[in-house]
């Protein structure tokens, strides 16, 4: 898989914040997941994993525009699956508010549709070499003294091992290659999942909804499931 390729998809992932207006000491707050920025019929959309924002007003989320800004994206709409089956809840849209003035925010989400669904499901094959790139909690560091938090992009490698449970083949294991990278997956959770395709383009694969059975191994929802859901946000 090229890493150049694989790094610039990746690039459309973002650290999950919520803002603690009453903490004057401290108020960012680091929230425990991860997101992306992804095109959907010429929308943009921030997707992440449903649990990563329970309990939290979406009013207070704040995603960053760029890793290197200080400015967040502004919302005006928020989904979450009413019509999915159970198993496939675990998942949340923001629309981005027009209009849209930061060109490279566009150029950064990744473009999705029904024919790269149909593409992000057709590398569900064991073996198949995937990677997936979010914030785990162990890469996060509060600086107290500036009032910030520093974080960096885990980009890792992995490879398709098959359904996760037996009873439900929409949720999928991404084993991991070389977990030594981090000490923990927690704060993975909502980070695009991309795979190569049989003639080698990269697509996505599917968003990380929780850690597996060990620390290698990551469950994701597949891009049939996100495609259905984005139908239901747009329609």
């Amino acid at each position: 898989m090229g890493v150049d390729v694989v790094a610039r998809l990746l690039s459309c992932s973002r650290p999950v914040f919520f803002e603690r207006i009453e903490d004057e000491e401290y108020p960012y707050h680091s929230g425990a997941g991860s997101a992306f920025v992804c095109s959907w019929i010429g929308q943009l959309f921030v997707i992440t994993s449903r649990h990563v924002v329970a309990g939290q007003d979406l009013d207070d989320l704040r995603i960053r525009v760029h890793d290197d800004s200080d400015a967040f994206i502004a919302f005006d709409r928020s989904w979450t699956p009413q019509e999915l089956g159970p198993d496939y809840k675990d998942v949340v849209a923001l629309r981005v508010a027009a209009p849209l003035t930061d060109d490279r925010l566009r150029q950064e989400a990744i473009t999705f549709s029904s024919d790269l669904a149909l593409a992000g499901m057709g590398t569900l094959v064991h073996g198949r070499a995937m990677a997936i790139g979010g914030y785990p909690d162990c890469i996060r560091e509060i600086d107290y003294d500036d009032l910030s938090i520093r974080y960096r992009r885990a980009c890792l490698s992995g490879r398709y091992v098959g359904v996760a449970f037996e009873k439900s083949d929409r949720v999928h294991t991404l084993a991991i290659d070389d977990r030594h990278a981090i000490s923990e997956v927690n704060g993975l959770s909502g980070s695009p999942i991309v795979a190569v395709t049989s003639n080698g383009t990269v697509v996505l694969a599917g968003i990380a909804i929780r850690g597996g059975d060990t620390m290698k191994h990551i469950h994701f929802l597949d891009t049939g499931v996100l495609c259905r859901f984005l139908e239901l946000t747009a329609a």
